[in-house]
């Protein structure tokens, strides 16, 4: 059985002096780290997954779309329209990956966000995305990173739809605040996307075949 690790959003804007600065965001990235140090050589993808947004995209408060009435928006982008602060604006400090999460080379980079008129936040609204998951043959997925409640929480649920044994591995993961992710851990219970420590991980990931040197 395959799987793919996918490291959602670590970037600058959620930690330390962001846009967010999600108190304990930075916390996260020694696990993550631990994670890449010890099992990379089980996964058989190891996923990027980063927002790319426009400086104009229609979820921050001073975009000119925000008023929007006139397109087809989807509930998330209806919920989300004018809601946020500007962040992870392509080619800004706070679009970067986080400085001290490990980079090896061998991950596949995701973009989402660039679409000004959409609120993208599952990693599936980059088709790349589903595509290598299915012509890599992956089963099951491992997701970390930021944040619970948002681009972790959604892409955990599209996994689940979509049928791959989904983990959350709480630990490596951080939320804007306990009550909106307690939400979405309830989300989770109803769509068959487990919430693992990471203790649990470790076990679970030692029965996988080595897949890469």
């Amino acid at each position: 059985m395959k799987a793919a690790l996918v490291l959602i959003d670590v970037q600058n804007d959620f930690v330390e002096k962001g846009v967010f600065n999600i108190s304990g965001a930075e916390d996260v990235i020694p696990i993550i780290n631990d994670i890449r140090s010890k099992y990379d050589s089980k996964f058989s993808s190891i996923f990027l997954v980063n927002d790319q947004r426009q400086e104009t995209h229609i979820s921050f408060n001073d975009s000119p779309y925000a008023k929007e009435e006139n397109l087809p928006f989807d509930e998330i982008t209806l919920g989300c329209k004018g809601k946020f602060p500007r962040y992870c604006v392509k080619g800004t400090k706070g679009a970067a990956l986080y400085y001290e999460m490990m980079i090896k080379g061998n991950e596949i980079n995701i973009t989402k966000g660039e679409n000004k008129f959409k609120e993208e936040m599952s990693a599936f609204n980059n088709q790349m995305f589903g595509d290598i998951l299915k012509s890599n043959e992956i089963k099951t997925v491992f997701l970390c990173g930021f944040t619970t409640e948002f681009s972790v929480g959604l892409t955990a649920l599209d996994c689940a739809r979509k049928k791959y044994e989904t983990y959350v591995i709480k630990d490596a993961c951080k939320g804007f605040a306990a009550a909106s992710e307690a939400a979405m851990i309830k989300n989770f219970e109803k769509s068959n996307v487990k919430v693992i420590s990471y203790a649990e991980f470790e076990k679970i990931i030692s029965k996988y075949k080595d897949v890469q040197s």
